[in-house]
């Protein structure tokens, strides 16, 4: 796929994994920080702060909300940075969010490639295509 970007859902954590806590891991080579929102959704940011690039994975979750360790930068589960320690946040401070869902014992998270795996991004599990939102 030379240059042109296609989402794909990719499966980035069994499903029992992810809580109501802080997860690193990775969709390709892209660090993303998983978590369970308080209503059970799972929840998939960029891993990687606004401000510093400190994996947000080394901050801690409060509610609905992730905090940044380094300077306590507040983002929700859409990625917007909500709050700050030192006043109003920053009109521009956000990391990517993306959609994630539960389906057949997984996490799944959709994500814009512009190169597929070698497998041609084939997951081996034709049901578990169609048990994915269409987006």
């Amino acid at each position: 796929m030379s240059g042109h970007a296609r989402a794909v859902w990719v499966a980035v954590a069994e499903s029992e994994e992810v809580g109501r806590h802080l997860l690193a891991c990775n969709a390709g080579d892209r660090p993303l920080v998983l978590f369970r929102r308080e209503n059970g959704d799972p929840a998939a940011l960029d891993d990687e702060c606004w401000h510093r690039m400190l994996p947000l994975s080394n901050g801690r979750l409060e509610g609905d909300q992730l905090i940044c360790a380094y300077h306590g930068l507040v983002f929700d589960p859409e990625g917007r940075c909500v709050r700050a320690r030192l006043g109003p946040p920053p009109r521009n401070a956000c990391v990517q969010a993306y959609p994630a869902v539960d389906a057949h014992g997984m996490v799944w998270v959709r994500i814009e490639m512009t190169e597929m795996p070698e497998n041609g991004g084939s997951i081996g599990l034709g049901s578990v295509r169609s048990a994915l939102p269409q987006q």
